[in-house]
């Protein structure tokens, strides 16, 4: 008696996209000041400071600040004319003065609020993100706008994201809605 033995390659996908988007999803928001975001021109100058380490309740995380302005920096360069960053982490008002002496046009202000970086396999305890940039334009001397990033990790193994990863999509996000 024959019998015919057949598969599906896409089955796999589709369940792991399915449980992807819900039971193992975590959680990302961006919030505008206004709840709605102010727009820049596409090929604006800007200068983006060095962000503070990120920290929980029990953890400085040494290197979270050169990260996160790795992936600030991927995200938002496309959008930017020129691109100044700063190499350390220095006062607001000292790479402020340093942005409008070179004549950058805006100042970006990226400050992390939290981070959890966490083997959630074996704690149980997602990894977080709260990211805080405002975004100043040198010329008039005011802040066009904060945007607040915040984001959650799934707790399902093979699910979880770093705080670096947590931030991509999101920061992608900002850079196409306010360089226009």
């Amino acid at each position: 008696m024959p019998f015919l033995l057949t598969g599906c390659a896409s089955t796999n996908e589709v369940v792991s996209s399915s449980i992807e988007n819900t039971v193992a999803s975590g959680t990302s928001t961006v919030q505008y000041q206004d709840d709605k975001p102010v727009t820049v021109p596409k090929g604006s100058s800007a200068y983006i400071a060095y962000p503070n380490e990120g920290h929980d309740d029990y953890k400085i995380y040494v290197d979270s600040a050169k990260q996160t302005m790795s992936v600030i920096t991927k995200c938002f360069k496309p959008y930017l004319g020129k691109l100044g960053e700063a190499d350390s982490y220095q006062s607001a008002r000292v790479e402020y003065l340093k942005a409008q002496k070179e004549g950058y046009e805006l100042f970006i202000l990226p400050r992390i609020q939290s981070w959890t970086d966490s083997y959630t396999l074996f704690t149980g305890v997602a990894d977080k993100v709260s990211l805080t940039l405002k975004i100043y334009s040198l010329k008039t001397n005011s802040m066009l706008d904060s945007v607040e990033i915040t984001g959650e990790s799934s707790r399902m193994p093979g699910y979880e994201k770093t705080p670096m990863e947590l931030l991509e999509k999101p920061l992608s996000s900002v850079a196409k809605t306010v360089f226009v």
